[in-house]
């Protein structure tokens, strides 16, 4: 760097707090844990960080880029809640194995050469509506296991499917078990990162229902700055709404429940590792979050000053 005090700035986009609406809690889990906000959010922001190829991520310090992501919808939900109750019923009526109704999933090789990423997306959604549109009846949604009409409560099928989708993966975890860190492969590409957990919390008495929610660390990136370089691994956090620095600490983690009002803020992976302690206890079930297919832009440990506000609405 030729200016020891010239660092790279970096905006990052305020903390992303989907809100409960009906039971659509597994579509807001996705949301809060890829930091996936709404079309018209969207507008507000930087036309850089909002590359219709390609997206850049904060995690653990280091810079990420990856496919762009559009941010889950109640339809695609449906569709792929309606591919899943079409294969069983052809399973169940001996009309076939329901190889006929597989669910599309993003190449991320064709994304990055795809310019027209809308035109795809919305031919998966409409490709899924046509493996279920001709064959579903109406007792056949009604009495889905992956959804409920008009509600939500979709199943784990649909999370996971959505999730793939966006090259994230699940596995089930236990509290006791290590935090896989970060699992690059081919040096600076193809990298592999726990992003964060998405919890499934057993219903009350009030509200019979499982609920979904998400705990991240994962920022998005909305500006770099063309000072500095990337290299050298310096760089100083922005807040992308009032433009003034910000405290950033490369092991906080966000947990983030839609059914919540604020946003729990932990200050590392200890704090972590006793919260999910507890809601294992609770009989919640847990289960980690990877992205792939990422590109490693700066690889530096980060570390600047740490917030130690615990519940916080960011």
């Amino acid at each position: 760097m030729s200016d020891k005090g010239e660092n790279i700035k970096i905006s990052l986009c305020p903390i992303y707090h989907e809100r409960q609406k009906r039971q659509f809690c597994a579509k807001h889990a996705i949301n809060n844990l890829l930091q996936l906000p709404s079309q018209s959010s969207k507008l507000e922001h930087d036309s850089d960080f909002f590359d219709p190829i390609q997206q850049t991520i904060l995690c653990q310090g280091k810079l990420y880029q990856h496919s762009a992501m559009d941010q889950v919808t109640v339809k695609e939900c449906n569709l792929l809640a309606d591919v899943f109750t079409t294969k069983e019923c052809n399973i169940l009526s001996g009309s076939g194995d329901g190889d006929d109704a597989t669910i599309p999933t993003t190449n991320t090789n064709d994304i990055n050469h795809d310019t027209d990423k809308d035109k795809n997306s919305n031919h998966d959604l409409d490709h899924m509506n046509d493996l279920s549109s001709t064959t579903l009846t109406l007792w056949n949604r009604w009495t889905s296991y992956h959804r409920t009409i008009w509600t939500g409560n979709y199943s784990f099928d649909v999370l996971e499917a959505a999730l793939l989708k966006r090259n994230v993966s699940l596995k089930f975890h236990k509290a006791s078990d290590p935090i896989e860190e970060d699992m690059s492969s081919n040096g600076r590409c193809n990298a592999i990162i726990t992003i964060g957990f998405i919890i499934n919390s057993p219903g009350s008495y009030l509200s019979p229902g499982r609920h979904w929610y998400a705990i991240t660390r994962l920022r998005r990136v909305e500006h770099i700055s063309e000072a500095g370089s990337l290299v050298c691994g310096e760089f100083m956090c922005m807040d992308a709404k009032t433009g003034e620095p910000m405290d950033y600490h490369y092991d906080e983690w966000y947990v983030i429940n839609s059914s919540m009002g604020n946003v729990l803020r932990l200050n590392d992976s200890l704090c972590l590792l006793e919260y999910l302690k507890v809601v294992e206890d609770k009989g919640c079930t847990i289960l980690r979050a990877t992205m792939e297919h990422l590109c490693v832009l700066l690889d530096g440990d980060l570390s600047s000053k740490s917030s130690h506000d615990n519940d916080v609405d960011l």
